[in-house]
């Protein structure tokens, strides 16, 4: 059996002005038989782990960032860019954590996920792609195909793996935006 599941990449104005940099929303979709997309589950996301604003996609054109940062990873970035391919990093400030930390290349926010479904035995195959309009955030699709495993097993992969981080989350009134977790809706 195999089963396929998208990542639907969502963020707005209000998740990404907090303290922990771009906070993105995921929307985890199956393909049924019929051909039609059944929403699964939602996961939030802090994406760049203490980097600000900071949008990994194909297409960038400087416009997503907050508060004053335009850093950009991916093709026909404008402005600073860096990560996969680039051969650089630097090292970004945390706001107001007096912490820093490395930045990753392109499709590092999905990683954790991957990882989580291959300690669960549910085998990870493909390679994740950027939607070609990604500076609309709202209809970028990044598609998984996971088989040997079933869905429920790929969300309990992913909740469980969440779960594990999710203390780490400090953000005050955002907090149940940016708790790192998936809620399934039935």
């Amino acid at each position: 059996m195999t089963i396929t599941v998208a990542l639907a990449a969502e963020s707005d104005r209000t998740l990404r002005r907090t303290h922990f940099g771009a906070a993105s929303l995921y929307s985890i979709h199956r393909r049924n038989d019929d051909g039609q997309w059944q929403h699964i589950a939602d996961v939030a996301n802090p994406g760049c782990h203490g980097q600000h604003g900071n949008h990994h996609a194909e297409g960038c054109r400087g416009e997503h960032h907050t508060e004053g940062h335009a850093h950009h990873h991916g093709q026909a970035c404008r402005g600073e860019h860096h990560g996969s391919g680039h051969g650089r990093h630097r090292e970004e400030h945390e706001a107001g954590s007096g912490e820093h930390r490395q930045p990753r290349g392109p499709g590092s926010k999905f990683r954790h996920i991957f990882s989580a479904l291959k300690k669960h035995d549910v085998n990870v195959v493909g390679s994740v792609q950027y939607g070609p309009n990604i500076r609309n955030l709202r209809t970028a699709f990044t598609p998984v195909v996971v088989s040997e495993g079933s869905v429920d097993d790929a969300l309990a992969a992913i909740e469980r793996n969440l779960d594990q981080v999710d203390e780490q989350i400090r953000a005050g009134e955002n907090r149940r935006h940016l708790m790192l977790r998936a809620i399934e809706l039935g």
